[in-house]
């Protein structure tokens, strides 16, 4: 690589041990699987690497993400189940999730794009970033939120076994 070469990696909300509510850089990390010990991993490296060999490299901490070509989590899926529904004319649809309280912070995809090329331009080398909206969005505002813009009205069966939808974990 060239000495005018900056790295951007991505890690994970992750990171925080699932645990909701706000967090910043500076919070502990703390690993509660395989993928978000990977994720770890990865901001060790990152220091490693800048420490080490003097690599320009700035970390950016995903958190959820959804919008066009994203095809499955819970959010996707409700997106897709009450579009599904307005296209055929439908004004009810049942959605099926494990709780209305479930919450995660949220934001669409271009908003994590825009802020990846913010952070490549002006970030400081080693640093973190978080990519959120910094606010937790429960299922049932995200669900009115829909409803309101499609005037599709769900019956929203709760169902404490889901676990998945597709390959992405609740």
């Amino acid at each position: 690589y060239s000495n005018d070469t900056r790295v951007l990696i991505t890690t994970s909300a992750a990171i925080y041990g699932g645990k909701t509510g706000r967090k910043d850089e500076s919070s502990p990390v703390q690993s509660k699987d395989a993928y978000s010990a990977s994720k770890i991993f990865d901001r060790v490296l990152k220091d490693a690497y800048s420490r080490q060999f003097g690599l320009d490299v700035v970390e950016a901490v995903v958190y959820n993400h959804n919008g066009p070509g994203r095809v499955t989590g819970i959010h996707p899926t409700i997106v897709k189940d009450m579009a599904k529904a307005k296209l055929a004319g439908q004004d009810t649809v049942d959605l099926r999730i494990p709780n209305l309280q479930y919450a995660r912070d949220v934001q669409h995809v271009a908003n994590w794009a825009d802020a990846s090329m913010a952070i490549l331009q002006c970030g400081t080398t080693g640093k973190a970033y978080n990519v959120c909206s910094g606010e937790d969005l429960t299922l049932e505002a995200f669900i009115g939120e829909l409803a309101r813009q499609t005037g599709v009205f769900p019956n929203v069966i709760t169902d404490p076994s889901i676990t998945k939808f597709g390959p992405d974990i609740v």
